[in-house]
């Protein structure tokens, strides 16, 4: 008898109906309540219900009326597994394991829980075996590649990936994270094409579609990202990190104004913080106008990154006696470097928070006391916008890391100088803008950086012009003008470099355009990825740089100033359109600064015919650029002391 209601039950079970499965399941063990496989799927419907600790009970029961049982064991594991009992599920699975040493299923879960436990070469090892035993286990070679992935193994981890798509062709995950390996391997039109295959097999991919957005970026097509960030907001409109990345594709965009960013960033803060956390009242400080400041920044980029590049030497040269600086790092530690370990050496305390979520860090930053808190991300990746919303410090404010308003109507400053935010732009901006007395930044250059050769026209016949922005800046607009450069200085070269620009796929749709506008493909020159040093050599093959717009160049325009490269730009309304425009002017050349286009050509024009005077004015760049205000580290802390000063002094009178 209990066995027919049994299969019935089973029957039932298959079909997907639940609540009846469960009913004969209980009535099976009303009859005979030691039936293990009736106690055992009544566990699993728990568990398939989210009844967690009833699924633990039930199935752990079952693993006592009858052993071995190695179905009810691995069951067990991943229940316990879910409810973070994590030595409990091992010892569960290994368990299984003994019990059916053959089971490909048990490994993978087992490798779960070994992966949850931070221990990843066991995990490693278990997915390894479950492969072994299962070469179509789809999920086993997925989670290898993922494994292999974070240990930067690509090799490994495009094999484990293409191997999980073999064995499931419609396994979206799998598709997902090939294309990320792609993207990291510079293949950016296989990547593209993989996510593409990704969202066709699930169109609600909401991160596959953020990730398309990203790479599209990268590979230049803007109109193109704007879309499928638009997507990815569609399918998680609850995510801040999808829209902080549309709020940064928007600057890349050409013809956008301040007035549409100042209103999109409005739009994020109504959407993604007002209702969603609450603002606290400012902390308690001592309002002493001149004692010493306590200011804090928070970053992930303080390392080979141009917030690194472009803050050393504030950090080296402020008199700790009057401003004493904590940097609160969210980069994780292991990805460290030699510019990290001098800034943290710079400052006065460096605190790893990597690991805090906002609430946390906006705790700790309160515990530390700190009078200025200064954002160095912005809506950029990694940011924690969210440390802000809580008001962990009476002062806040935003600097370098971002290309204009943060739209946090609580961030105090806009850190800015006369060129990024001339006179009648503080309306664009939720913050108050506050100028310092040169630069908005102070470039500290690459110690390793390559000597300045002469001026390569003069072994080459022709003018080489060059690009070393990032591609993302490559608008349609940008093209037509440097096409129009070309077009006024006959023979001439341009050379991009820029990871990713090796990629055929890269290429075309920019090589097409310079065609449209009668530029052929001969006269373009792409290279990709580069260490530092090799990239900043690229300077020795180029005579004069070309910026972009509306995003321009901010570390790009320093490098190439550094490599006795002149850098022309035509500067734009927005902040990141004039980021060039500011280093020139404060290195001391702007005279390198159009006032329009046609402007632009005539001075690329006047430069190119004249190699006499482009060489001397290129033998000479380093030194005029070390001995500006764009170099000089403790002008720059001095003046960066004084507008601290300032604002803390406004901030005691009025509160």
């Amino acid at each position: 008898m209990s066995d027919d209601l049994f299969a019935k039950a089973q029957a039932k079970y298959l079909a997907g109906e639940l609540a009846d499965a469960a009913d004969l399941y209980q009535r099976v063990l009303d009859l005979d309540p030691t039936h293990p496989n009736a106690v055992h799927m009544l566990g699993v419907i728990a568990y398939q219900l989210g009844q967690l600790d009833a699924a633990a009970t039930l199935l752990n029961h079952a693993t006592t009326l009858l052993s071995p049982f190695a179905e009810a064991e691995t069951h067990y594991g991943m229940v316990l597994m879910a409810l973070g009992r994590l030595e409990e599920a091992e010892a569960a699975l290994c368990k299984a394991h003994n019990n059916d040493p053959d089971n490909s299923a048990i490994l993978f879960n087992l490798g779960n829980v070994y992966l949850e436990k931070g221990n990843s070469d066991e995990a490693t090892a278990t997915y390894q075996k479950a492969v072994t035993l299962d070469p179509d286990h789809a999920e086993a070679w997925c989670q290898l590649g993922i494994l292999y992935s974070r240990k930067q193994s690509l090799a490994f981890a495009l094999e484990a990936f293409e191997k999980a798509i073999a064995s499931n062709p419609q396994f979206s995950q799998a598709l997902y994270n090939l294309a990320n390996v792609y993207r990291d391997l510079d293949r950016f039109g296989d990547a593209e094409e993989t996510l593409r295959k990704a969202i066709a097999v699930r169109p609600e991919y909401a991160m596959a579609w953020n990730s398309l957005g990203t790479l599209l970026g990268d590979m230049g097509r803007s109109i193109e990202t704007l879309e499928a960030l638009d997507q990815a907001i569609l399918f998680a409109p609850e995510s801040r990190p999808y829209a902080s990345n549309r709020l940064c594709s928007l600057q890349y965009v050409s013809n956008i104004t301040n007035e549409k960013l100042a209103d999109a960033h409005t739009e994020w803060y109504w959407l993604h913080v007002a209702t969603e956390i609450k603002k606290r009242q400012s902390p308690y400080r001592d309002k002493v106008p001149n004692r010493p400041l306590k200011l804090g920044f928070i970053s992930p980029d303080f390392g080979f990154h141009p917030v690194g590049f472009l803050s050393a030497p504030l950090f080296e040269h402020l008199d700790e006696a009057d401003i004493a600086t904590t940097i609160f790092s969210t980069r994780p530690s292991d990805l460290d470097d030699a510019l990290s370990n001098r800034i943290r050496l710079a400052c006065n305390n460096w605190v790893a928070v990597s690991d805090l979520d906002d609430a946390a860090l906006a705790a700790l930053i309160d515990d530390h006391a700190i009078d200025i808190l200064i954002d160095m991300s912005g809506q950029t990746s990694g940011n924690r916008l969210g440390v802000f919303a809580r008001n962990p410090s009476p002062i806040q404010m935003s600097w370098i890391g971002y290309v204009g308003t943060t739209g946090l109507p609580n961030m105090d400053y806009i850190i800015s100088d006369q060129y990024q935010s001339p006179d009648g732009y503080d309306s664009h901006y939720t913050e108050t803008v506050l100028r310092l007395p040169e630069g908005y930044s102070c470039y500290s250059p690459l110690a390793e950086a390559p000597d300045v050769t002469p001026l390569p026209a003069i072994r080459n016949n022709h003018i080489t012009f060059g690009c070393l922005n990032y591609p993302g800046k490559l608008n349609t607009d940008v093209i037509q003008n440097f096409s129009s450069v070309l077009t006024a200085v006959p023979n001439s070269r341009l050379l991009f470099r820029f990871r990713g620009l090796d990629d055929p796929a890269v290429q075309l749709p920019i090589t097409k355009a310079f065609e449209s506008f009668g530029i052929d493909c001969d006269r373009l020159i792409f290279e990709g990825r580069a260490s530092h040093v090799e990239f900043l050599s690229t300077y020795n093959r180029i005579d004069i740089a070309l910026d972009t717009t509306p995003y321009s160049g901010g570390l790009t325009t320093c490098e190439a100033l550094w490599m006795g490269v002149p850098t022309l730009t035509c500067p734009g309304t927005t902040f990141a359109g004039r980021h060039a425009m500011s280093h020139l002017c404060t290195a001391g050349y702007g005279d390198l600064v159009a006032d329009s286009p046609s402007n632009l050509i005539e001075i690329a024009v006047s430069l190119s015919a004249d190699l006499e005077g482009l060489a001397l004015l290129r033998a000479r760049m380093r030194e005029q650029v070390a001995a500006s205000p764009l170099c000089d580290g403790p002008r720059f802390a001095k003046g960066f002391a004084a507008a601290m000063r300032a604002a803390w002094n406004s901030w005691c009178s009025v509160n």
